[in-house]
């Protein structure tokens, strides 16, 4: 559930002291989801924090299979579409997805099913608190493979690993 990449980024320390990211955790949980109803609402982050970096997703093995249209769209592009199935249900998925207050992203759910069901999801996600931090984010995120080779190699690795 939880990668390499995000516990390097929760043990990360700023070089001003502190920590870069904090976790978060979001649970929806809708008990009674009404047949054929469309939800649509935005996920921004909390409080003061300047980003969310969605990593996991994950719907309850409670769901029934098949019965929910799923759409997660940032700025006007879907990012995630599909229909929730068994993987999701069991497993959860990753998704790395940065949320700002000026880019928020827009979820619609609709229940196909002609029963009124159970809704639940599970969200993970990285709390950044500023734009100077996601930027440091951002650049650890994209050196990360070399990040690891140059430990192993480090560490008393004998090949560079790509």
């Amino acid at each position: 559930m939880m990668s390499q990449l995000v516990q390097y980024l929760l043990a990360y320390r700023k070089s001003g002291g502190g920590r870069i990211a904090r976790m978060g955790i979001a649970q929806t949980t809708v008990p009674i989801f009404p047949a054929g109803l469309t939800v649509i609402f935005d996920l921004f982050p909390a409080g003061r924090a300047y980003a969310n970096l969605y990593f996991w997703h994950r719907a309850s093995p409670a769901v029934v299979p098949g019965v929910f249209n799923w759409t997660t769209a940032q700025e006007g592009m879907e990012v995630l579409v599909g229909i929730v199935r068994d993987m999701i249900l069991a497993e959860g998925h990753e998704i790395w997805l940065e949320v700002t207050q000026a880019q928020p992203i827009r979820t619609i759910i609709t229940n196909t099913s002609n029963l009124n069901q159970f809704m639940e999801t599970v969200d993970m996600f990285l709390i950044i608190d500023t734009e100077e931090d996601m930027k440091e984010v951002r650049r650890v995120i994209n050196s990360w493979g070399h990040t690891l080779s140059l430990e192993a190699l480090i560490a008393g690795g004998d090949q560079w690993q790509q």
